[in-house]
């Protein structure tokens, strides 16, 4: 079986920033529920987190914050959106403190607070919070998708040594989508189109298209319709109609929200 790790280059992002972690982080992560789940601490206090390139800034549930402390602006709460169909939470700004994965300590960053309970029951299990772009955004991380690892890199080089398994390799500029600052891949093939598609490491879907999508050249003529699939996201599960590509250069399942 081909071994395929996933270098996510979009998160290097802090390429200019001063972050040195002096070795090579590697994290063992749960897949079981199609996300990137991981045991961290905040002050010693354990916290089961997923890693979610969609969101920023980081999330942490609300009385999980409260029990360890955190400062909460309560004067500045607001309603946040995402993907999923529950209504959207209230949240309050917060800084989250005394993080460490594995050990490893890492400075504050900034976060919002809120009931991150529907999530919790979707996941089977509590999630104590989401770490997005707030966390990330000066570190270079590779994620093994087959071997369930993640690792956190030093330096940009040190993606050549820890992808060596892989026997096939694509690359890709990625930006940041402006105003969400999520990693986006300006040129994904999609029979004879060519779109741009945000890297979603939060979402248990597989790829998932909006409805303007479909009137794009090429797009729906590749399309065949496979009936209805679920997929979760920060604001619970969604009923999505799947669809699967008939084009020789790809070959995945393609989630429509419906409507």
């Amino acid at each position: 079986m081909k071994r395929i790790a996933m270098a996510v280059l979009g998160i290097l992002f802090g390429l200019g920033g001063s972050t040195v972690f002096g070795q090579t982080l590697r994290v063992p992560f749960d897949f079981s529920q199609s996300e990137i789940g991981i045991e961290a601490t905040v002050n010693g206090e354990p916290l089961f987190i997923l890693l979610d390139t969609g969101v920023d800034p980081s999330t942490i549930d609300l009385q999980r914050a409260e029990a360890l402390h955190l400062k909460i602006d309560r004067n500045a709460g607001g309603q946040v959106s995402g993907f999923g169909k529950t209504e959207q939470p209230t949240v309050f700004p917060t800084t989250i403190q005394g993080f460490a994965i594995s050990g490893r300590k890492f400075g504050s960053f900034d976060a919002l607070a809120s009931d991150l309970s529907a999530v919790s029951a979707k996941y089977g299990r509590q999630v104590d919070a989401f770490i997005g772009y707030s966390f990330l955004q000066d570190k270079i991380i590779l994620i093994d998708y087959p071997g369930r690892t993640l690792q956190l890199l030093d330096r940009p080089s040190a993606a050549t040594s820890a992808s060596k398994a892989c026997r096939t390799k694509w690359s890709a500029p990625m930006q940041l989508l402006e105003g969400e600052n999520w990693p986006l891949i300006p040129q994904l093939r999609l029979g004879e189109a060519v779109i741009s598609a945000t890297l979603d490491t939060g979402s248990s879907g597989l790829i998932t298209l909006y409805d303007g999508a479909l009137d794009m050249p090429g797009v729906r003529s590749a399309l065949v319709q496979k009936g209805e699939i679920k997929s979760g996201g920060f604001q619970g599960e969604e009923k999505l109609t799947g669809m699967f590509s008939t084009s020789r250069s790809v070959s995945v399942t393609l989630n429509f929200p419906p409507g």
